[in-house]
């Protein structure tokens, strides 16, 4: 396609009727570039990229690779909403705008979906997954989104709510973000934010990991996650509860932020067991004034009680799954989430329920083996294979040295 377009078009045709139903899966999309075009559009089925005229819902976006678009998905609802859609894993790579945009959506679950390579040269923002206007019980999950940029000082981020203030449920949590840059700019939204909101209401961002790692341009002020509304009054107080997120700002120039809000507290009613991390001559958070120590987030955010700092060591920079080490002690020691219940990590592995770790990526601390077969045998019977995994690390000679419990029936243990 080398003309301003759609590789794959639906919508409502009239006021009467939607599209709805539909999926559409396994495709292979490619555009020709990546300013001329959009892969898969929902919206009017009258006038291509335009609002819908009535609601396209209940479909699905599954399992397709999608390159060379200026957005990958894109998806226009009217007023009464589009409902129930579900974009799953796909991969998206090598845009010019947005991997996913989905405006005016009630139930959307964007899932498991991998988004790279989103790079911009004009006078608008960059993002990998971004919720528009109105928004209700809506997921953004288990998605890898990695290599944001704009050459233009107008704004890049992985995950970007521009909502209005009638949203609700919106839940983001078990994400992986990294590498989002962008000129400096002295408007705070301007510049490259992992996670950034400037608009909304009920949203809930937790266990998720972003880490910024290339430096910007020109004299910036980027965080891991940042926070300003777009007009007085657009993020409402109570709008934002944050809960067992590693924020790290690894950049090594500019102004660097792990946190960075120019909101009151009160946007935060739950805030607590995050971990807000900078390279050396970074600072912790801003809200009223720069926060460099875990107190200080305290006194500025509010809650932040059983929060901490300290350096996260993830198998790559741009792989964010923690590294099996007991120096992340102190990430196993997260809260579980009941509302949304969390149960799961990026990769679907269990959620301690007690103690879960802090980011998308659960560290393993579980025993696993093969059960014993019924048999008759006095013999010696052996138990194999037993895997034992824990992020304290697991001993090897003392007290403390893993042992076998067994018992016959319900009599007493032997070991």
């Amino acid at each position: 396609f080398t003309a301003w377009t759609a590789a794959i078009p639906f919508g409502s045709p009239s006021t009467l009727v939607g599209a709805t139903n539909d999926t559409i899966k396994n495709c292979n999309v490619r555009m020709s570039a990546t300013n001329v075009g959009i892969a898969i559009t929902s919206g009017s089925g009258v006038t291509l990229f335009g609002i819908g005229e009535a609601p396209n819902s209940n479909n699905t976006i599954e399992n397709c690779n999608i390159t060379s678009a200026q957005t990958a998905i894109y998806s226009y609802g009217p007023a009464a909403l589009d409902n129930n859609w579900v974009i799953r894993n796909n991969d998206c790579i090598g845009l010019g705008f947005s991997g996913i945009h989905v405006n005016n959506g009630n139930n959307t679950n964007i899932v498991e979906n991998r988004i790279s390579n989103v790079s911009i040269n004009g006078g608008t923002s960059v993002q990998g997954i971004i919720l528009s206007f109105q928004a209700a019980n809506s997921t953004i999950t288990r998605n890898k989104i990695n290599n944001i940029s704009n050459t233009i000082a107008s704004g890049a981020y992985g995950i970007y709510l521009d909502m209005n203030t009638t949203a609700t449920n919106v839940n983001v949590y078990n994400n992986f973000v990294t590498d989002v840059t962008c000129p400096g700019s002295g408007v705070i939204g301007n510049n490259a934010h992992g996670f950034f909101m400037d608009g909304g209401n009920g949203v809930n961002f937790h266990y998720n990991s972003v880490q910024l790692n290339a430096n910007s341009t020109g004299v910036f002020t980027n965080a891991a996650a940042g926070f300003e509304p777009f007009a007085a009054g657009t993020i409402l107080a109570g709008a934002v509860n944050m809960r067992n997120n590693i924020l790290s700002n690894n950049q090594t120039a500019g102004n660097r932020y792990a946190i960075y809000s120019t909101i009151a507290a009160t946007t935060f009613p739950v805030i607590d067991y995050n971990n807000y991390i900078t390279s050396a001559g970074g600072i912790l958070g801003f809200l009223g004034g720069n926060r460099t120590t875990i107190a200080q987030i305290q006194a500025g955010f509010g809650g932040n009680l059983n929060s901490i700092t300290m350096t996260p060591l993830f198998i790559s920079p741009t792989d964010l799954p923690l590294q099996v080490l007991p120096a992340h002690n102190p990430l196993v020691a997260g809260t579980p989430i009941a509302v949304p219940s969390i149960t799961v990590d990026i990769d679907n592995s269990p959620r301690s329920t007690t103690t879960p770790t802090i980011g998308a990526h659960e560290l393993p601390n579980r025993i696993t083996y093969t059960a014993l077969a019924n048999t008759c045998n006095n013999g010696d019977v052996i138990l194999t294979p037993v895997t034992i995994e824990s992020a304290a690390g697991v001993p090897t000679a003392g007290a403390v040295v893993p042992r076998v419990y067994f018992r016959k029936g319900a009599g007493p243990w032997f070991s």
